[in-house]
């Protein structure tokens, strides 16, 4: 340990300093990599409910209730607090800010809106979380005439209200420091050169490297506190250290980022809407409504006898915020009367919610069906219900004729029993 302090206090550099040319031999300049990236999504989901005017915005906290002291999800930047600070803190600070409980359902609705209209773009899209998505855009300039055109039509996916920003750079890596650093609206071009794009984020923290917090920390006590502080210390050091996530931060300080994108598969959708004749407000009216409308699309031509991974769910309200779900089926799902109990279930879960996000009645429901796969395979009976009932009446025939059961069966009875005779019997079998 003392002779890994010394080689990091005698090697490392300030951020500052230049940062040495290296030669990159394993990293290839060849992916063209767009980044959209969208800060505080949950926050801005929540303000855009308000629809009230500027002047009367008002900082928003998102907390999560699920544990016994409540913590922050996520807040607008007037709050300065960070995800995982506590509640009564982040209220301390910022007495006149909002609460609002996090609805998860309706961020990942929102989210796939945007991953929807990306995929219309581009056809190798990364979903990479929510808040942020890689698009590839080799190819693109030519199809859409120039990066400008591109880079327009990319922006033009996610509504205003999100303020997305977009970074270009090739690799992932420098994307998503360009997309971080720059500003909403604005794209941010890393220079194609690999030493001018390892010099643009060498000033940067090491948090925008893939390393735990404790890993930052240990390296802030060896002195390390920039990504260019750590691109001039030797390979053997930082992996002695950190092991394998020390060695892939070190590989992409120094520009070098082969990581390929992890493109999502475009699947059909099977799309179906229901109008109320009148605004309703009861839960049977739209547990009615709900089964209706996914009993509709379920028996859509387009979707014929295939599962359903996912279902996104759209409620209308009147003169009020429209309300989103997006339900991903832990087993893929091919009945309608079990996926409308999910999502049944769901948005009884929201109502409950204090205050709950459905304000007003309800207008319309859309829902479309994502995800479309194989039909799940089904154990069918031995024998068929007609058939069943043929043996059922021969095996009382027989029963009345000879006065003893037809057929008998093995049933447990004291399987604990030490004396083997206790354990089992045999019992008539009346029918099947």
């Amino acid at each position: 340990y003392a002779i890994i302090t010394y080689i990091f206090q005698h090697t490392r550099t300030h951020s500052h300093a230049p940062v040495p040319t290296r030669t990159c031999t394993q990293h290839t300049y060849a992916m063209l990599t767009a980044c959209l990236f969208i800060t505080h999504f949950p926050a801005r989901c929540e303000r855009q409910r308000q629809r009230v005017d500027d002047a009367r915005l008002k900082p928003i906290i998102v907390f999560d209730s699920g544990t016994a002291n409540p913590e922050v999800v996520d807040c607008t930047p007037e709050v300065r607090a960070k995800r995982g600070d506590s509640l009564a803190g982040a209220r301390a600070r910022c007495p006149d800010a909002i609460v609002v409980k996090e609805d998860r359902d309706h961020y990942l609705a929102q989210w796939n809106q945007v991953v929807r209209g990306l995929l219309a773009v581009a056809d190798r899209v990364e979903d990479a979380l929510i808040g942020c998505a890689y698009i590839s855009l080799d190819g693109l300039q030519t199809m859409y005439g120039g990066m400008s055109n591109v880079i327009d039509a990319i922006l033009s996916v996610p509504p205003a209200w999100l303020t997305p920003r977009l970074g270009v750079a090739h690799g992932k890596f420098h994307a998503r420091c360009a997309a971080i650093t720059g500003e909403p609206g604005v794209p941010n071009i890393m220079p194609a050169d690999a030493d001018a794009a390892r010099r643009a984020v060498a000033a940067m923290p090491l948090g925008m490297l893939p390393l735990a917090t404790a890993q930052v920390l240990m390296l802030h006590d060896f002195g390390i506190f920039t990504i260019g502080d750590l691109a001039c210390q030797p390979l053997s050091a930082v992996q002695a250290q950190l092991g394998h996530p020390g060695r892939r931060a070190w590989e992409l300080a120094n520009g070098m980022d082969n990581a390929r994108l992890i493109h999502l598969e475009q699947s059909e959708t099977v799309a179906q809407q229901m109008q109320f004749q009148w605004p309703v407000v009861s839960i049977d009216a739209l547990s009615f409504g709900v089964h209706a409308v996914m009993q509709d699309a379920f028996n859509s031509p387009v979707r014929g006898r295939r599962s359903v991974g996912r279902v996104d769910v759209l409620l209308k309200m009147e003169d009020h915020p429209d309300w989103s779900l997006s339900r991903t089926f832990k087993e893929p799902v091919g009945d309608a009367s079990q996926a409308a109990q999910f999502v049944m279930d769901a948005i009884i879960a929201a109502l409950n919610r204090e205050p709950s996000p459905m304000e007003g009645p309800i207008d319309a429901i859309h829902v479309a069906l994502a995800k479309l796969g194989t039909p799940r395979a089904e154990q069918s009976a031995l024998w068929s219900e007609d058939r069943a009932g043929d043996i059922n009446t021969s095996l009382r025939q027989l029963a009345a004729r000879n006065g003893t059961p037809a057929l008998t069966k093995v049933v447990d009875v004291e399987p604990w029993s030490r004396i083997p005779e206790r354990r089992q019997a045999l019992a008539p079998v009346t029918g099947l």
